[in-house]
C-alpha cells in the first residue's frame, strides 16, 4: 500500500493486490530459488 502520506494511484493498488507473498519477500529464502513458496496462494487452495 502507499506509505504514509503519499498517494494512492490505481496502478500502484493494483501491483499491490497482484504481488504474492511468498518466502523470498519475507527474505527466509532466495527470490530465485525452488523453495520460494507462494504463501496466499497456498494458504487459497487448500
Amino acid at each position: 500500500m502507499a506509505a504514509p502520506g503519499e498517494a494512492l494511484t490505481s496502478a500502484g493498488y493494483i501491483t499491490h493486490h497482484l504481488t504474492n507473498l511468498s518466502l523470498g519477500k519475507l527474505g527466509l529464502v532466495d527470490e530465485s530459488s525452488f523453495w520460494n513458496v507462494h504463501i496466499d496462494s497456498l494458504f487459497f487452495l487448500c
